[in-house]
């Protein structure tokens, strides 16, 4: 593997001296079968070796936008605008109303989301989506062992994932959702219960 290569990046720095000079530069070595590897990765990559790509055509992966490590994170807060109403159900419910009248169908897209557990105990997952009209639905099983909450996190992540698979065109995304834990949590970088899910 040359240095570069994704796998080659990830591997300590003792992976480079199994090479074989006999061998071309971007493949380790075969050792036989007697041989005692460095490290468990090294004898991995090895039995692997034959199976990876000479060029740099593995896909880079990056499981996390920031990681959670990183403790110099962006501000996301400055493209959301979070509401949580204080007032008795019947008022914001009718302001839902006007607002929701209010917009433009070709800008905005609106995602209804909810989380639920059955009496038996199964918790799941519902997303509306909204465009001027209702254009798609749907349910994700969560299981047993779950909470609701986990449910509220799952509901506005398929919600946002469907939004950005969509063929849609829109500007803003409104997100309405009735578990507050979740509204505030569901943007969050620090660690939080659900946190795997937002």
């Amino acid at each position: 593997m040359l240095s570069d290569h994704a796998i080659r990046q990830r591997t300590p720095s003792s992976f480079s001296s199994t090479m074989a000079s006999a061998l071309a530069p971007d493949r380790p070595c075969s050792f036989s079968s007697q041989t005692k590897f460095p490290t468990q990765l090294i004898r991995v990559l090895n039995s692997l070796s034959s199976h990876l790509p000479v060029a740099l055509e593995v896909e880079q992966c990056y499981p996390f936008l920031q990681p959670p490590w990183d403790t110099h994170l962006p501000d996301t807060t400055s493209r959301l605008d979070i509401t949580i109403s204080q007032e008795d159900k019947d008022t914001p419910a009718k302001s839902h109303i006007t607002l929701l009248n209010s917009l433009n169908p070709s800008e905005n897209l609106v995602l209804y989301t909810d989380g639920s557990e059955l009496e038996s105990g199964g918790v799941g997952a519902g997303v509306v989506m909204h465009v001027g009209g209702i254009v798609g639905r749907w349910r994700v099983g969560l299981g047993f062992g779950m909470k609701v909450y986990d449910g509220e996190l799952v509901g506005i992540a398929r919600g946002l994932t469907e939004a950005s698979r969509s063929s849609l065109s829109f500007k803003h995304i409104w997100v309405f959702t009735d578990n507050q834990a979740a509204i505030i949590n569901s943007h969050r970088l620090s660690p939080h219960p659900g946190q795997q899910i937002s």
